[in-house]
């Protein structure tokens, strides 16, 4: 079938330079075939599969956080501590998790057998999720999986820890910082300054979830880190972004309660989590495109 644009190819002359020696020219060109790919990719679809488990492991993964959380203190603390973390996500988003964790804490003598059914189902859906990440990244390097069922799924599950992991620690960053600055006694102007640093941890750990994420999710060898930086730093800045403005554009122009009534918060949820999943594979899209651009592999030096 005859397409109405013409396809871009790298330019020649570009040809084995490491992508921070590209000048605006190659720059341009990294943008046109990541845009041309995310179609060929099927990038939309994928998330959307991705965003999917990811819904259903969210819920599993907060009631075990919970009830793991109160055998060692209160859980009714984690309310207090959840309005730390209400600025990354829609308002809607916020809500939802709120109330899981209110009907949570309001019945700990169910917390023992809540956190084994939990763990169980938020595993396997984080695991799902995972493995998606995998195959599209597959299909965005173009690459067949042959590292076998068993090798394929420890793979997937160290992932799922190391993502896990990551969050929880960025999690504690954000809302251990302000505890910390209080304990001590820290003069006022501290306090903004941590207020930034917490918010660059969570930039730090989001990016070091993607580039782990690059280096092992496709079937091929481990890029070196010049590789995968670019699209890790890409996607987190505008994952960051891009949370804020839909955040923005759901407070003050969206009506999905009007048009879904009472599943409008989950829909405002799965459009984040779609959001999240998308921006994390055009990532993938810019690394790739880098190689395309430089005429080189990732995992050549």
């Amino acid at each position: 079938m005859a397409t109405t644009h013409q396809p871009v190819h790298p330019t020649q002359e570009r040809n084995h330079e490491l992508p921070h020696q590209l000048n605006w020219k190659g720059w341009w060109h990294v943008v046109r075939l990541t845009q041309q790919n995310m179609g060929k990719d099927f990038l939309a679809l994928a998330a959307s599969g991705v965003a999917f488990y990811l819904l259903l492991s969210l819920f599993p993964a907060i009631a075990a956080s919970v009830s793991l959380y109160g055998l060692v203190a209160n859980p009714q603390q984690v309310q207090q501590q959840l309005a730390s973390v209400q600025g990354m996500m829609p308002d809607q988003v916020y809500s939802i998790i709120q109330g899981q964790v209110e009907a949570i804490t309001s019945q700990p003598h169910v917390a023992g057998w809540s956190a084994i059914v939990s763990i169980l189902l938020a595993l396997w859906g984080s695991s799902r999720a995972t493995k998606g990440m995998m195959q599209a990244l597959n299909l965005i390097y173009h690459e067949e999986e042959t590292r076998g069922f068993i090798k394929t799924n420890l793979i997937g599950f160290g992932l799922m820890v190391g993502i896990i992991l990551a969050g929880l620690l960025a999690i504690a960053g954000v809302v251990a910082l302000p505890a910390v600055l209080q304990a001590f006694h820290f003069p006022g102007w501290t306090g903004e300054l941590i207020a930034v640093a917490r918010w660059a941890v969570l930039f730090v750990m989001v990016m070091a979830v993607l580039a782990l994420l690059y280096s092992v999710g496709p079937d091929r060898k481990p890029p070196h880190w010049q590789w995968i930086t670019w699209g890790a730093a890409m996607a987190t800045i505008l994952w960051i972004i891009g949370s804020w403005l839909f955040s923005w554009y759901v407070a003050h122009f969206a009506s999905y309660n009007k048009t879904y009534g009472s599943l409008g918060a989950v829909v405002v949820l799965m459009m984040w989590l779609y959001l999240s999943a998308f921006v994390a594979l055009l990532g993938g899209e810019v690394n790739d495109a880098l190689e395309k651009e430089t005429g080189r592999r990732s995992d050549m030096q």
